[in-house]
């Protein structure tokens, strides 16, 4: 009997699942639709849809979280896409970049500015309010800037005075993602950048290679355990970022990281 009422259980909390997701939730967002008003190309194949909310305030969330998107007439589609904010939460618009990767992320750039788009979120816990931090490090490879750059606009927007570390991994200098307002950035507020490439240009001085634990000791201060680290970008990063930093003495209550992957 009691196998029966776990099959029983187990079935309704399935069904229950799927009706909030495709019915219930579609039908929420109806009340609060998006529109795009500006694709925007950005560097290594990359856009950034810019979105405005109509006849409501939009969403309110912490920078560094994600949402999924829905881009038609109706919510009640079934292609959602989930992407990392890039704007800081001040902002009303919403920014959303993505790399051409995917069936979705490769037509992003033909999207018709004025396309409806209904939003989903905000999720995710990977955002600076999460604890109390002495100092925060950002290890980013590629597109995995994306959130990053939310947190970095918004503590720009605050007027913030805590120093930040970036480490930023990609293939060339012409495939850094918001590159001038990364440097704008580091000359407005306490904001160091380590820039690491795969295939420097012949006059690259800077650090060559994969972000590894070489990189991370050279550029880490003292006292570099009591610091709070985000991660973000492909696999490969995050397998070797998170075991090291536990190797260097980091805590992994002070490790958040997020998988730009398929699950």
């Amino acid at each position: 009997l009691w196998k029966k009422g776990a099959f029983v259980l187990m079935s309704g909390a399935g069904m229950y699942l799927i009706i909030h997701s495709r019915l219930v939730r579609p039908f929420l967002m109806r009340r609060r639709p998006y529109r795009i008003v500006e694709v925007k190309p950005q560097r290594n194949d990359s856009w950034t849809l810019i979105i405005e909310p109509e006849g409501h305030h939009g969403i309110r969330f912490r920078a560094g979280q994600f949402l999924w998107i829905t881009v038609g007439s109706s919510p009640f589609s079934m292609q959602q896409h989930p992407f990392s904010i890039a704007s800081h939460p001040s902002d009303k618009r919403i920014e959303l970049t993505m790399k051409e990767l995917g069936d979705f992320t490769r037509s992003g750039k033909d999207i018709t500015p004025g396309t409806r788009a209904w939003l989903e979120g905000p999720y995710g816990c990977f955002h600076l309010d999460s604890k109390p931090w002495e100092r925060a490090v950002f290890i980013a490879g590629g597109v995995g800037i994306t959130p990053i750059m939310s947190m970095l606009r918004d503590a720009r927007h605050r007027g913030g005075k805590v120093p930040y570390l970036l480490f930023d991994g990609n293939t060339s200098w012409d495939d850094v993602m918001f590159r001038e307002e990364i440097e704008e950035m580091s000359s407005a507020m306490p904001l160091e950048v380590v820039h690491v490439l795969t295939e420097p240009q012949e006059d690259w001085k800077g650090e060559t290679g994969y972000i590894d634990r070489e990189v991370l000791e050279r550029h880490l201060p003292a006292g570099h355990e009591k610091f709070v680290y985000f991660i973000c970008g492909p696999g490969a990063l995050l397998d070797m970022a998170e075991p090291v930093l536990r190797q260097m003495g980091v805590p992994a209550t002070a490790i958040y990281t997020e998988r730009f992957d398929m699950v």
